[in-house]
């Protein structure tokens, strides 16, 4: 399984221009460039998780946001869904153009306000 190819296909899913997987993003840690953590995925054909991140710029200051939303996916991945239906909230109500909130907010949707012992935040992606 070509990974490169399947994190090039994570882009249409997340709305997001470029995508790395995180190797790529601790090679790049001399540049200047500013990344936002995206999700654990399992890519089709693999069975470890890997974590992604989206390439938001070089050269530039972290938006007002950010640590907003690194903290909303720290709850997700937690399994503290209450803070991070409040974060990706609060995110939503600035920006409601942002893909990857959207998705979040409905992944959350059904979900109880915490998860139980069996919580993985891996997600699995099905198609390629």
């Amino acid at each position: 399984v070509n990974l490169a190819s399947r994190v090039e296909g994570l882009t249409k899913h997340y709305g997001a221009g470029i995508i790395v997987t995180a190797s790529v993003r601790e090679e790049s840690s001399g540049a200047d460039f500013l990344y936002r953590s995206l999700d654990l995925v399992r890519v089709k054909g693999k069975k470890k998780p890997i974590e992604v991140f989206e390439l938001l710029g070089e050269n530039a200051p972290p938006p007002d946001w950010l640590g907003d939303y690194e903290a909303a996916v720290a709850a997700y991945r937690a399994g503290d869904f209450t803070g991070a239906r409040t974060g990706f909230g609060a995110l939503a109500d600035r920006n409601r153009n942002d893909p990857a909130v959207a998705l979040y907010l409905e992944r959350l949707q059904g979900l109880p306000g915490k998860a139980d012992a069996s919580w993985n935040p891996a997600h699995t992606m099905t198609e390629k």
